[in-house]
């Protein structure tokens, strides 16, 4: 294993699992339930699991709620800001959440912590929710057979995007590599490429 331990590389797995794919369970519970929470309690409640997250996968409780809670906020401007633009919106969100957490703490090497955080809950939040509600919509439209060609494009690659980021992870992280499922986790393949 590259010089390492058994144990370390499973403890490596496991934390980068828990942190992608409870990051993005708990970002969309958040998401689903954002109108009985309003806009401070969806800040608020980004911020502690974020946090809660950060804590348990080695990084500073205050790093990951400050970058959780600011991509909260952060959201709806990187919209206005990049339009269509979803990775430059997630970008956005991370440099923010980054500086957010460093701020906090008063130390720079918490940037990646609050980056990281920033990241899951606007990709698995507010980005999931968009794809998912235009995907509800166009399947509604699909069964009364009003669908433009266009729409049928789009349909069938929000499904693709859908069936591949599970069978993605599913892969990565089944692999045994803690670097491939974090990756997977984040949206990216293991070299860091952009997973469609």
């Amino acid at each position: 294993m590259n010089g390492g331990s058994f144990g370390d590389a499973f403890k490596d797995s496991l934390l980068a699992n828990i942190q992608g794919q409870v990051g993005k369970s708990v970002a969309g519970v958040i998401g689903d339930n954002g109108n009985a929470l309003g806009e401070a309690g969806k800040v608020v409640a980004h911020g502690v699991t974020s946090g809660a997250i950060a804590e348990i996968t080695g990084g500073k409780f205050a790093a990951g709620a400050a970058g959780g809670a600011m991509s909260e906020l952060a959201s709806n401007w990187s919209l206005g800001a990049f339009g269509g633009n979803e990775e430059y919106q997630v970008a956005l969100n991370k440099v923010l959440g980054g500086l957010a957490a460093a701020a906090i703490t008063g130390d720079e090497h918490d940037f990646d912590t609050g980056a990281d955080r920033a990241e899951t809950v606007h990709r698995y939040n507010y980005l999931e929710h968009k794809e998912r509600s235009e995907r509800d919509s166009l399947l509604r439209e699909a069964q009364k057979g009003n669908l433009t060609e266009a729409q049928q494009e789009r349909l069938a690659a929000l499904n693709f995007k859908d069936a591949l980021s599970d069978e993605t992870l599913l892969k990565a992280c089944i692999s045994g590599s803690a670097s491939e499922c974090q990756a997977a986790s984040s949206g990216c393949d293991y070299e860091g490429r952009y997973l469609p």
